[in-house]
Protein backbone atom coordinates (compact mmCIF):
# COMPACT_ATOMS: atom_id res chain seq x y z
CA UNK A 1 0.00 0.00 0.00
CA UNK A 2 2.78 2.24 0.77
CA UNK A 3 4.71 1.32 -2.39
CA UNK A 4 1.28 2.28 -4.32
CA UNK A 5 0.77 5.93 -3.13
CA UNK A 6 3.83 6.59 -2.96
CA UNK A 7 4.17 5.67 -6.94
CA UNK A 8 0.97 7.24 -7.27
CA UNK A 9 2.49 10.96 -5.61
CA UNK A 10 5.82 10.83 -7.20
CA UNK A 11 3.61 10.86 -11.00
CA UNK A 12 2.03 14.20 -9.80
CA UNK A 13 5.52 15.53 -9.60
CA UNK A 14 5.66 15.97 -5.83
CA UNK A 15 8.81 14.88 -4.13
CA UNK A 16 7.81 12.02 -2.20
CA UNK A 17 9.98 10.33 0.85
CA UNK A 18 9.42 7.33 3.57
CA UNK A 19 9.80 8.53 6.62
CA UNK A 20 10.31 4.98 8.98
CA UNK A 21 9.67 4.61 12.50
CA UNK A 22 10.15 1.96 14.88
CA UNK A 23 8.41 1.32 18.30
CA UNK A 24 10.20 -0.21 21.13
CA UNK A 25 9.75 -3.97 20.97
CA UNK A 26 6.19 -4.13 19.21
CA UNK A 27 7.42 -2.52 16.07
CA UNK A 28 11.13 -3.80 16.01
CA UNK A 29 11.17 -3.50 12.31
CA UNK A 30 10.77 0.15 10.73
CA UNK A 31 7.73 0.83 9.04
CA UNK A 32 6.63 3.95 6.80
CA UNK A 33 5.01 7.08 6.34
CA UNK A 34 4.74 8.59 3.62
CA UNK A 35 5.41 11.91 2.81
CA UNK A 36 4.77 14.25 -0.26
CA UNK A 37 5.56 17.43 -0.44
CA UNK A 38 4.69 20.59 -2.87
CA UNK A 39 7.22 23.43 -2.18
CA UNK A 40 4.74 27.06 -1.78
CA UNK A 41 6.05 30.48 -3.18
CA UNK A 42 7.30 32.28 0.22
CA UNK A 43 9.50 30.54 2.64
CA UNK A 44 7.70 32.70 5.50
CA UNK A 45 4.26 30.92 4.86
CA UNK A 46 5.09 27.76 6.88
CA UNK A 47 3.80 24.42 6.31
CA UNK A 48 0.26 22.83 5.71
CA UNK A 49 -0.41 19.03 6.17
CA UNK A 50 -3.16 17.02 5.28
CA UNK A 51 -3.15 13.53 6.49
CA UNK A 52 -4.68 10.30 7.41
CA UNK A 53 -3.78 6.53 8.29
CA UNK A 54 -3.71 4.31 5.87
CA UNK A 55 -3.66 1.05 8.01
CA UNK A 56 -6.61 -0.72 9.02
CA UNK A 57 -8.11 -3.89 11.64
CA UNK A 58 -10.34 -5.90 12.29
CA UNK A 59 -11.73 -7.06 16.15
CA UNK A 60 -13.96 -9.62 14.91
CA UNK A 61 -11.33 -12.32 13.19
CA UNK A 62 -7.76 -10.06 13.94
CA UNK A 63 -5.92 -12.71 11.44
CA UNK A 64 -8.30 -12.32 8.37
CA UNK A 65 -8.26 -9.83 5.24
CA UNK A 66 -8.90 -6.37 6.73
CA UNK A 67 -10.77 -4.20 4.48
CA UNK A 68 -10.71 -1.01 5.95
CA UNK A 69 -12.55 0.64 3.14
CA UNK A 70 -14.30 3.41 5.50
CA UNK A 71 -11.49 3.04 8.08
CA UNK A 72 -9.50 4.29 6.57
CA UNK A 73 -9.46 4.20 3.25
CA UNK A 74 -12.12 7.04 2.61
CA UNK A 75 -9.35 9.37 4.13
CA UNK A 76 -6.31 8.04 2.62
CA UNK A 77 -8.80 8.13 -1.00
CA UNK A 78 -8.97 12.53 -0.06
CA UNK A 79 -5.49 12.49 0.77
CA UNK A 80 -4.70 11.28 -3.06
CA UNK A 81 -7.18 12.87 -4.43
CA UNK A 82 -6.26 16.92 -2.85
CA UNK A 83 -2.44 15.62 -3.52
CA UNK A 84 -3.99 14.82 -7.63
CA UNK A 85 -6.36 18.22 -8.15
CA UNK A 86 -4.23 20.77 -6.24
CA UNK A 87 -0.73 19.71 -7.56
CA UNK A 88 -1.43 21.70 -10.87
CA UNK A 89 -1.59 24.85 -8.48
CA UNK A 90 0.59 27.41 -7.03
CA UNK A 91 0.25 28.12 -2.91
CA UNK A 92 1.81 30.31 -0.91
CA UNK A 93 2.81 28.08 1.38
CA UNK A 94 3.93 24.27 1.18
CA UNK A 95 1.80 21.70 1.38
CA UNK A 96 2.99 18.29 2.47
CA UNK A 97 0.71 15.12 2.09
CA UNK A 98 1.20 12.75 4.40
CA UNK A 99 -0.43 8.85 4.97
CA UNK A 100 0.57 7.53 8.38
CA UNK A 101 1.21 3.96 9.24
CA UNK A 102 0.70 2.11 12.75
CA UNK A 103 -2.67 4.61 13.78
CA UNK A 104 -4.94 1.62 14.89
CA UNK A 105 -2.09 0.29 17.44
CA UNK A 106 -2.10 3.55 19.31
CA UNK A 107 -0.88 6.63 16.58
CA UNK A 108 2.28 5.38 16.72
CA UNK A 109 3.46 6.55 13.02
CA UNK A 110 2.20 10.21 13.13
CA UNK A 111 3.67 10.31 16.48
CA UNK A 112 6.58 9.19 15.39
CA UNK A 113 6.17 11.57 12.35
CA UNK A 114 4.92 14.87 14.53
CA UNK A 115 8.32 14.33 16.68
CA UNK A 116 10.85 14.27 13.75
CA UNK A 117 9.00 17.53 12.80
CA UNK A 118 8.56 19.28 15.80
CA UNK A 119 10.42 22.52 15.79
CA UNK A 120 9.61 22.88 12.20
CA UNK A 121 6.61 26.04 10.65
CA UNK A 122 4.05 23.63 10.71
CA UNK A 123 0.92 25.91 10.57
CA UNK A 124 -1.55 23.13 10.54
CA UNK A 125 -2.49 19.77 10.38
CA UNK A 126 -6.06 18.91 8.27
CA UNK A 127 -6.86 14.84 9.83
CA UNK A 128 -9.34 12.89 7.43
CA UNK A 129 -10.23 9.83 9.15
CA UNK A 130 -13.65 7.78 8.01
CA UNK A 131 -15.58 10.29 5.98
CA UNK A 132 -17.66 8.24 3.58
CA UNK A 133 -20.57 7.01 6.19
CA UNK A 134 -23.66 8.55 5.98
CA UNK A 135 -26.95 5.96 7.01
CA UNK A 136 -29.18 8.01 9.48
CA UNK A 137 -30.17 11.86 10.30
CA UNK A 138 -29.03 13.55 7.42
CA UNK A 139 -25.15 14.51 5.88
CA UNK A 140 -23.90 15.67 9.76
CA UNK A 141 -20.24 15.31 10.37
CA UNK A 142 -17.16 16.52 13.08
CA UNK A 143 -14.97 18.77 13.53
CA UNK A 144 -12.54 17.85 16.26
CA UNK A 145 -10.77 20.66 17.42
CA UNK A 146 -8.67 21.81 20.41
CA UNK A 147 -9.15 24.92 22.55
CA UNK A 148 -6.23 25.07 24.13
CA UNK A 149 -3.80 24.71 20.97
CA UNK A 150 -4.11 28.37 19.52
CA UNK A 151 -5.38 28.20 15.53
CA UNK A 152 -6.80 24.90 16.26
CA UNK A 153 -10.68 26.12 16.63
CA UNK A 154 -10.54 28.86 14.18
CA UNK A 155 -9.04 26.19 11.71
CA UNK A 156 -12.23 24.36 12.04
CA UNK A 157 -14.17 27.32 11.50
CA UNK A 158 -12.46 27.23 7.94
CA UNK A 159 -14.03 23.64 7.24
CA UNK A 160 -17.16 24.97 8.21
CA UNK A 161 -16.83 28.24 6.09
CA UNK A 162 -15.81 26.00 3.09
CA UNK A 163 -18.92 23.91 3.54
CA UNK A 164 -20.98 27.14 3.13
CA UNK A 165 -18.74 28.46 0.46
CA UNK A 166 -18.83 25.56 -1.90
CA UNK A 167 -22.66 24.89 -0.95
CA UNK A 168 -21.93 21.33 -0.08
CA UNK A 169 -24.55 19.01 1.51
CA UNK A 170 -22.60 18.87 4.80
CA UNK A 171 -23.99 19.56 8.60
CA UNK A 172 -20.80 20.23 10.36
CA UNK A 173 -20.36 20.37 14.22
CA UNK A 174 -17.29 21.67 15.98
CA UNK A 175 -15.86 20.29 19.29
CA UNK A 176 -13.65 22.58 20.56
CA UNK A 177 -12.11 19.62 22.80
CA UNK A 178 -12.65 17.01 20.71
CA UNK A 179 -11.72 13.30 20.29
CA UNK A 180 -8.19 12.69 20.67
CA UNK A 181 -8.50 8.66 19.01
CA UNK A 182 -6.73 9.70 15.99
CA UNK A 183 -3.58 10.79 14.15
CA UNK A 184 -4.47 14.80 14.77
CA UNK A 185 -3.61 14.20 18.31
CA UNK A 186 -0.08 13.59 17.63
CA UNK A 187 0.16 17.30 16.86
CA UNK A 188 -1.76 18.90 19.21
CA UNK A 189 1.09 17.42 21.32
CA UNK A 190 3.30 19.42 19.78
CA UNK A 191 1.09 22.29 19.85
CA UNK A 192 0.47 22.23 16.53
CA UNK A 193 -3.11 23.24 15.67
CA UNK A 194 -4.58 20.37 14.26
CA UNK A 195 -8.43 19.43 13.72
CA UNK A 196 -10.03 15.81 12.26
CA UNK A 197 -12.78 15.64 10.21
CA UNK A 198 -15.03 12.51 10.37
CA UNK A 199 -18.40 10.99 10.11
CA UNK A 200 -21.16 11.78 12.62
CA UNK A 201 -18.86 10.30 15.60
CA UNK A 202 -20.65 12.04 18.53
CA UNK A 203 -24.50 12.20 18.96
CA UNK A 204 -24.90 15.98 18.28
CA UNK A 205 -27.89 18.03 19.89
CA UNK A 206 -31.13 16.68 18.49
CA UNK A 207 -28.79 13.77 16.18
CA UNK A 208 -28.31 10.52 16.82
CA UNK A 209 -24.82 9.20 16.54
CA UNK A 210 -24.24 7.30 13.28
CA UNK A 211 -21.00 6.39 12.87
CA UNK A 212 -20.06 3.06 10.84
CA UNK A 213 -21.66 0.28 11.44
CA UNK A 214 -18.92 -1.77 10.30
CA UNK A 215 -16.55 -0.54 12.38
CA UNK A 216 -13.13 -2.76 12.38
CA UNK A 217 -14.85 -5.48 10.66
CA UNK A 218 -14.40 -7.55 7.90
CA UNK A 219 -17.57 -5.68 6.42
CA UNK A 220 -15.84 -2.61 6.19
CA UNK A 221 -16.75 -2.35 2.28
CA UNK A 222 -17.16 0.42 -0.02
CA UNK A 223 -20.49 -1.17 -0.99
CA UNK A 224 -21.62 0.58 2.48
CA UNK A 225 -20.20 4.02 1.18
CA UNK A 226 -22.48 7.12 0.66
CA UNK A 227 -20.69 8.04 -2.43
CA UNK A 228 -22.45 11.85 -2.46
CA UNK A 229 -21.32 12.16 1.52
CA UNK A 230 -17.82 10.72 0.77
CA UNK A 231 -17.69 13.36 -2.17
CA UNK A 232 -18.46 16.06 -0.32
CA UNK A 233 -16.18 15.65 2.99
CA UNK A 234 -13.47 15.05 0.31
CA UNK A 235 -14.36 18.65 -1.52
CA UNK A 236 -14.64 20.17 1.72
CA UNK A 237 -10.99 19.06 2.73
CA UNK A 238 -9.48 19.99 -0.67
CA UNK A 239 -11.37 23.43 -0.01
CA UNK A 240 -9.78 24.20 3.11
CA UNK A 241 -6.45 23.14 2.46
CA UNK A 242 -6.37 25.45 -0.59
CA UNK A 243 -7.55 28.65 1.40
CA UNK A 244 -4.84 27.35 4.41
CA UNK A 245 -2.45 26.94 2.31
CA UNK A 246 -3.06 30.52 0.03
CA UNK A 247 -3.74 29.41 -3.08
CA UNK A 248 -2.66 31.81 -5.69
CA UNK A 249 -2.86 30.16 -9.45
Amino acid sequence: AADYMSERLARLGLDVSYHWWTHSTSVPDPLPNVVAEKPGTNPAAGVYIIGAHFDNITYDAPLVFAPGADDNGSGSVAVLTAAELLAPYTFEATIRFVLFSGEEQGLWGSAAYASSVNGQDIRGMLNMDMIAWDNIGGPDMDIHARSTVAGSVPMAQTFVDAITAYGLDLTPVIYSNGTTASDHSSFWNINVPAILAIENYNADSGIPRDFNAYYHSVNDRTQYFNLPYFHDMTAASLATLAHLAGIRS
